[in-house]
């Protein structure tokens, strides 16, 4: 214990003292310090969301140190937008991902997330053509129709009034239904139609529906539960699990994983027997990332578990991030009667009585507007981890409440006046979501 201290007290003094959270003795969140990293990491985001820019005002500056009995380094949460834009950019090789905490993301393979230097470059290099202006046209095609689908089929019958218990899950499965379409080329009807194809379990709606919901245990627990090396492969659920021996969640997900996978081997074969005209007018993600198989250039090539990895992440990413934006997007507006009608009235006033064309897409600016201020106020992510890989200073801006920055009185050299913090090698660094969104 004493030995604790002394390291507890000599990270203080290595950063100066630099104002923020002390996780020492009894009292506060000193519980913290005991607990998983997981568990621990998933309350101090919860903190970030509860606190906003609360906390960056409480300690007077936009950088917030954290020194813990169990941190081999100080931790920093980061909200100043200079410091950031900084290490984002011009510094950003200095203060990377740490990669390894994104290995519970490589379910298919290894990916853009999961990935770091040459490798995460390649992986980018490779991967942002597929987002490309074609790819989005696609996405919104695929959108009005999806939602024109659902009015016609689930919402006509109930009349001029629609009661929903949780807003979020038809918006989930209207983000799935265009994933498929945008990111597979793989287009499903609202009501489903695909018949089950021979040799399958499952649809691959179904299979894309499951993986997605129960991701994270494909991520926890050991890769024998799915099966042996050579199951996996052979995109085979593994016995343990699927045999329903650990219980029916795990069954459905087991089969599911080997379902997803076996369609998207079906996918690559497809494409690679398809013509060059055919393969030159599919604009979905999936088509992009398979070209690389069979790319002749190291630089421009992608295994087939590389391009699973990714098409994984990107699902991830995409479905429920985007699905609770737009639940976040209703409610506000729902609150906010003057400004929905302000969007409806902007809406209308660039389409008329026709019907919506992607040309429209840059003149809805409104539109645009109300998602960057729903992702604003509720932000997807709250807590985006890096670490530094040198020792580093920068100047710190003054963290000033809504009464500071309206009081006359409040001196210049409050508004102005900057901190030196010193971020030590090695140190983990969270830029705070939360607290620059409410800055």
């Amino acid at each position: 214990m004493a030995n604790c201290i002394v390291q507890y007290k000599r990270k203080i003094r290595l950063i100066n003292d630099y104002p923020g959270y002390r996780y020492m003795g009894p009292g506060g969140k000193f519980i913290h310090v005991f607990l998983p990293k997981m568990v621990k990491s998933g309350l101090e985001d919860s903190a970030k969301w509860d606190s906003k820019h609360e906390d960056c005002v409480r300690y007077g500056w936009e950088v917030i140190s954290n020194v813990n009995l169990r941190f081999s380094q100080p931790k920093f949460h980061i909200s100043d937008p200079r410091i950031l834009n900084q290490m984002m950019t011009i510094s950003r090789s200095k203060f990377p991902k740490p990669h390894h905490i994104y290995k519970v993301l490589d379910i298919y393979g290894i990916n853009v997330v999961s990935t770091e230097g040459s490798l995460w470059a390649r992986h980018r290099r490779i991967s942002s053509p597929a987002f490309s202006e074609s790819m989005a046209q696609l996405a919104w095609e695929q959108t009005i129709r999806i939602v024109e689908e659902m009015f016609d089929t689930d919402w006509d019958k109930h009349g001029d009034q629609v009661s929903l218990g949780r807003v979020e899950e038809p918006l989930k499965e209207i983000t799935m239904l265009v994933i498929m379409a945008a990111a597979f080329g793989h287009v499903d009807d609202w009501i489903p139609t695909k018949a089950l194809l021979s040799g399958h379990a499952m649809t691959f709606r179904d299979s894309l529906q499951l993986v997605l919901r129960n991701w994270l245990l494909l991520g926890i627990f050991p890769r024998f539960i799915w099966g042996s090396g050579q199951n996996r492969k052979d995109m085979r659920p593994g016995a343990l699990a699927a045999g329903g021996w650990l219980g029916k969640r795990m069954q459905e997900t087991a089969v599911s994983y080997a379902e997803l996978g076996k369609y998207m081997r079906e996918m690559v074969h497809n494409y690679q027997l398809g013509s060059v005209e055919v393969k030159r007018e599919r604009r979905d993600v999936f088509s992009v990332l398979t070209a690389a198989i069979e790319s002749e250039k190291e630089n421009t090539q992608m295994t087939m578990d590389e391009v699973f990895g990714n098409m994984f992440v990107f699902l991830l990413a995409g479905h429920e991030t985007t699905a609770h934006t737009l639940a976040y997007v209703f409610g506000l507006l729902a609150l906010e009667e003057d400004e929905q009608n302000r969007l409806l009235d902007h809406i209308k006033g660039i389409v008329g009585e026709r019907e919506l064309e992607y040309a429209d897409f840059t003149k809805l600016d409104r539109v645009m507007g109300v998602m960057y201020e729903a992702m604003r106020l509720f932000p997807p992510v709250v807590n985006i981890p890096k670490y530094s890989t040198e020792d580093a200073y920068f100047m710190v801006d003054p963290a000033l409440s809504e009464e500071e920055l309206t009081d006359p009185t409040l001196s210049e050299e409050r508004r102005t006046r900057q901190k030196e913090v010193f971020i030590p090698k090695g140190s983990e660094i969270g830029i705070n979501t939360p607290a620059l969104h409410y800055n």
